[in-house]
This record gives C-alpha cells, structure tokens and sequence, in this order.
C-alpha cells in the first residue's frame, strides 16, 4: 500500500507466482472506486498499516475504510474511535507512538531528492 500511497501504480504477480497472473493496479481507478481523494487514500492506507508509522491495534481494512468514510480524516476517526471505544462499542487501541501526521507528510510531502 505505500507504494500507491505515493500515488503510483502497481503490478502484482509480475513473477509468476500469482494464481492471478499478472494484475496491473490503476492508482485513479482505485480512487474512483473507492470514492476517495488522494489525502483520503493516504489516511486509509496508514489505518490499515504503512512503514512510517504503529497501527491501531484491532483495525483490519474494512473497519479502516468505515471509519474513514464516515469521517473523512484520521482525526475524526480517531474522536470515533474514542467515543466507541467509552460506549465499550469496539475495543480499538491507539497507542502512544501513532504518528499518522508524520506519515501523512511523508506520502504527501516527501522529501525528493533530484539529480539535476
């Protein structure tokens, strides 16, 4: 995921090894269908685990996915979780070292080094 976090495109399979085969993954495509801007893509995708940062312990995808769409950012899906959490809805984990603005900048800001 943090490859198309960054915006690009995927290939899966490319060795063979795939019971696909070759499967070619579009980055606007996945957009499109998922109804998401690219600053949402990214909160999405360091919900559901990116190398930057810790994960929210008990967070899978699709509950990634819920929240995000019903919340439109990390912060507010952090305040849902929260409250869920108070009301004993869901028992999800937000530790300490949950540094999601940090990988939001590094998907959205890197830090590009140019050659010229």
């Amino acid at each position: 995921m943090d490859v198309m976090a960054h915006g690009a495109n995927q290939i899966r399979g490319f060795n063979g090894r795939g019971k696909e085969g070759v499967v070619f993954i579009d980055h606007k495509c996945v957009l499109e269908t998922l109804n998401l801007t690219q600053e949402e893509f990214v909160d999405l995708c360091i919900l559901c685990g990116c190398d930057y940062t810790t994960n929210i312990q008990g967070m899978g995808p699709m509950t990634a996915y819920k929240y995000l769409s019903e919340n439109k950012n990390i912060e507010g899906v952090i305040r849902r979780i929260e409250i869920d959490n108070l009301k004993k809805k869901k028992s999800l984990i937000i530790s300490d070292n949950f540094e999601y603005q940090k990988a939001r900048q590094m998907f959205l800001q890197p830090n590009v080094i140019s050659n010229k």
